[in-house]
């Protein structure tokens, strides 16, 4: 899969974590991942792209299943890509949301100094609010803004779920079933490097409203998905000078239909 030069700096991180058939393979799932609707399953995928992705889908199957290559490690090379590119000099600030392991009991021990902070609301409209933090530096405005950046996390697993298939792959070896969602994860952070990559000219595709001032993930990947199929889908499938062809509102048409925003 030929991806264009907006993408070449990010392939070429990715592409170090695979062999180079299987980064062919996985680079194929990838784009078909993007501009897919509906389910991720790898047959839906290839599905999409057709005879874009050569080869028997076994193939495809197999780079989730078996291939030799390490989620952790291409997971960090995408963490490390993203923090370079958007907030070099740092500091980056991350929100947990709920409690990612327990232990009930009598035998649970343990002991740290923590910092309590109470919220009422004096209109009446919201329930009183108790919330600590171990980091008892940290000032009561700071704490609740911590609280209210969780607000991201509901917002990405909605987001996940409506556009990029999150819990619609299907899998039935222990490798798959492991990889598949940790990589759907991974595409959301790839359609914001993508768009941020993109000129100001190809991010076209949003959907404006009255109030609205910034740019949504449905923004981002509409975008993502025009450019995709204008500069790299339509050509390798050998209809470039078909789609140059066509009046400007019908090409417009068409690439409004093949990239949806969900």
């Amino acid at each position: 899969m030929i991806l264009p030069p907006e993408a070449h700096a990010l392939v070429q991180v990715l592409a170090l974590h695979f062999t180079s058939p299987t980064y062919q393979r996985f680079s194929t799932l990838m784009v078909a991942a993007l501009v897919t609707t509906g389910r991720r399953t790898v047959a839906n995928l290839l599905r999409t792209l057709r005879h874009l992705a050569p080869g028997h889908r076994t193939d495809y199957q197999r780079v989730l299943s078996r291939a030799p290559w390490s989620g952790l490690a291409l997971g960090c090379a995408l963490a490390r890509f993203l923090l370079d590119h958007f907030v070099p000099d740092g500091p980056v600030t991350l929100v947990g949301d709920d409690t990612v392991d327990g232990h009930k009991g009598t035998c649970v021990c343990g002991l740290v100094a923590i910092r309590w902070v109470f919220v009422r609301d004096t209109t009446g409209t919201h329930r009183d609010e108790y919330f600590f933090t171990t980091d008892i530096g940290l000032s009561v405005s700071a704490v609740i803004g911590a609280y209210c950046g969780r607000w991201n996390i509901e917002t990405t697993f909605q987001e996940m779920r409506s556009e990029l298939g999150l819990e619609t792959t299907r899998g039935w070896r222990e490798k798959t079933v492991r990889r598949a969602a940790p990589c759907l994860f991974g595409l959301y952070t790839v359609v914001a490097i993508l768009f941020h990559t993109l000129p100001e000219s190809k991010r076209t595709g949003t959907v404006k409203w009255p109030g609205k001032t910034v740019i949504t993930f449905s923004d981002a990947l509409a975008a993502v998905r025009r450019w995709l199929w204008a500069e790299s889908l339509l050509p390798q499938a050998g209809q470039t000078t078909g789609l140059e062809k066509l009046p400007e509102s019908v090409r417009e048409l068409l690439l409004t239909t093949l990239a949806p925003a969900a």
